[in-house]
């Protein structure tokens, strides 16, 4: 696995390998911390643009921890049953829910960097994980 990062005050680990979200999960949890959960536009900010200049400036594609799968429509963080108060969903689009399997969040690539869409949670694409230490 990569190494971890320190952004604005917390660790995180960027990893370009496509996996679905309940994989990006555990392996995130196997490691001692959680899926990133983005509570700021500067935190998601951040995040997207590390990732972003990992991938060489290109708009990266990850998971994030924020998912309806109980409730539809109602979005929540995987690691603690609160409904999420920041987000960043693609304008009026989105989330969308198409055809009814659309339950896990992901930062989009096709849109501007930092910008949420719901995905089926078995799409496979990179994740990024994330702690308060770095140990």
């Amino acid at each position: 696995m990569a190494v971890w990062e320190e952004i604005l005050g917390n660790y995180y680990q960027f990893v370009n390998q496509p996996v679905t979200f309940w994989e990006a999960v555990t392996t995130c949890q196997a490691s001692g911390g959680k899926l990133v959960e983005p509570k700021s536009v500067e935190v998601n900010q951040a995040v997207a643009e590390r990732f972003s200049a990992m991938l060489g400036y290109q708009k990266p594609s990850y998971w994030i921890g924020i998912t309806d799968i109980e409730h539809e429509g109602e979005f929540r963080y995987v690691s603690e049953p609160l409904a999420i108060q920041f987000h960043s969903w693609f304008v009026q689009y989105e989330p969308s829910n198409s055809d009814g399997v659309e339950h896990c969040a992901h930062v989009w690539d096709l849109f501007d960097l930092g910008f949420w869409n719901d995905a089926i949670c078995s799409a496979h694409i990179g994740f990024v994980c994330e702690r308060n230490s770095p140990c």
